[in-house]
């Protein structure tokens, strides 16, 4: 059966998949879906992707949404080898890193941008705000070209192929200057030479036609060249005021128990045993991961919850956000991103908790049931991963920015009814499954409810009767044995975000 990819060229999503598709000889059947005049609106595409977004493929009655998912997905079932998406457990977790760095950064900023001239009647060609906001991508970018000739090593992977095409359209925007990136600047030529990467210079020129249209004359706009979810990625919008759980150092006994405390370390500093003991805990504790977070966070939330379902021992460090913790010089060095959580394994540095939750089931899982390696169940996962980042937690990081940055003491209707469309096509992806990607609980569950949980206790209450999927598949994440981690940063993100408002 043929493999059919719904798709418009003009975006960057569909460019990354076609160009994947060419660099691994994968024949695909492709369907223009004309974003105009509405046909990803239509009942029987509806059917196929109740998200209705592209690119969309079809393979044999296998659908896949999402361009990352998709990406991953093709390579690992038609690629002649790994060398696009390395099975290599660290080479991989740097892909998937870059990957959500993507779909919930970059290109994050590209669809904002561009609804806020079609949607928004934004007059101004780039505002403030989206001019700083491309640069940091541009600055994050160059900085990880600094170390490698890739965005995710030495060797062109499917993160190159998201990334291009996603910076191409950015330079749309806002001009790439070559002398300040020219690491961004060789790594686009490099890229773009190559022959698969022809698609991304046509599709990119018919991207740049539609934006100099939409930017300039916007009033005149009366359909859209194409259409995009409204996304707004804040990463940061914890990092700003965080509420953290310090729990170290611990506290020091009281005078009363001092004596007792001297005869302890009389004890062990006269134990052959406990000599040994102390060893090897220090042996292991300088193997052990090492992980970054803050208990508000919900992507934090959604790795502790991982660690918590694989029963691993993990030395965690809470960072205070408030206090600038993220922004160390140290902590800038192991990710110049500053957002948590952040994995450190050995000499790996992991960052986005989607990355992190997929290396930690693979190299720590005692099996894959969290995330498989059959590469359909795995391509659902993946798609449902970003999904949460790119439009759950976007969307929520929108109304956060707000409130924290902007200091909007209101959740602006706008951005609440992006949320309820958020839970509106999780309620359709929950129709027949028990889970967000099918019967099983997997790591895709863990980050959803993440920002579900979030979005519930303290921005948009889901009603159960609207949404009695989303109800009931809380109601079973709520009772797993381990839930209690994600409640008690629940509760602390409500705290923060009520009393930031009018309620």
């Amino acid at each position: 059966m043929p493999k059919v990819l719904y798709y418009a060229i003009e975006s960057p999503a569909c460019r990354a998949v076609l160009v994947t598709a060419e660099s691994i000889g994968v024949k695909l059947n492709l369907k223009h879906i004309d974003l105009a005049t509405g046909e990803h609106h239509t009942p029987q595409f509806l059917k196929i992707n109740p998200t209705h977004t592209i690119p969309t493929l079809d393979d044999d009655g296998v659908i896949i949404t999402d361009s990352h998912a998709i990406n991953a997905y093709l390579v690992s079932k038609y690629g002649k080898n790994d060398s696009l998406y390395p099975k290599d457990l660290v080479k991989r977790s740097l892909i998937d890193s870059r990957l959500h760095f993507d779909s919930g950064v970059a290109f994050a900023i590209l669809k904002i941008t561009y609804r806020a001239h079609i949607y928004d009647g934004q007059t101004e060609y780039l505002t403030p705000w989206q001019k700083q906001k491309i640069i940091e991508v541009y600055d994050f970018i160059n900085a990880y070209l600094e170390r490698t000739k890739w965005i995710a090593g030495d060797e062109l992977t499917i993160a190159d192929m998201s990334l291009v095409t996603t910076v191409n359209s950015l330079e749309t925007m806002l001009e790439i200057d070559s002398g300040k990136y020219s690491k961004i600047r060789k790594w686009l030529d490099a890229a773009n030479a190559l022959p698969a990467f022809a698609i991304n210079k046509e599709g990119n020129e018919a991207y740049k036609n539609g934006w100099l249209v939409v930017s300039k004359h916007h009033n005149m706009v009366t359909t859209t060249t194409f259409y995009f979810f409204y996304i707004f990625h804040t990463t940061n919008f914890l990092q700003e005021e965080g509420v953290t759980v310090l729990l170290w150092p611990p506290r020091l006994p009281d005078l009363d128990h001092i004596e007792h405390v001297y005869d302890l370390m009389r004890r062990i500093l006269t134990s052959p045993v406990c000599w040994l003991y102390i060893v090897a805990s220090l042996i292991f504790k300088m193997t052990k991961p090492k992980l970054y977070y803050a208990h508000v966070s919900p992507p934090s939330r959604a790795t502790l919850l991982t660690i918590a379902a694989l029963n691993l021992n993990v030395e965690l460090v809470p960072m205070n956000l408030s206090a600038g913790e993220h922004l160390s010089p140290q902590f800038l060095k192991k990710n110049p991103l500053h957002t948590v959580p952040t994995l450190e394994d050995g000499d790996l540095v992991v960052f986005d908790s989607h990355a992190i939750n997929a290396y930690l089931v693979t190299k720590y899982g005692k099996n894959d049931a969290l995330y498989p390696k059959d590469p359909q169940k795995r391509a659902i996962i993946d798609q449902r991963l970003h999904f949460d980042s790119s439009v759950l937690a976007a969307r929520m990081g929108s109304v956060i920015a707000a409130i924290l940055r902007g200091g909007v003491k209101v959740i602006e209707k706008d951005k609440a009814d992006l949320i309820v469309q958020g839970y509106q096509s999780l309620e359709l992806l929950l129709e027949g499954h028990s889970y967000v990607a099918g019967n099983d609980l997997s790591i895709a569950d863990f980050n959803v409810v993440g920002t579900i949980s979030s979005c519930n206790a303290a921005i948009v209450p889901i009603a159960s009767n609207t949404y009695p999927r989303i109800t009931a598949w809380l109601s079973r994440m709520q009772n797993l044995p381990y839930y209690e981690t994600n409640q008690t940063g629940v509760d602390q993100f409500k705290d923060m975000i009520h009393s930031k408002i009018h309620l």
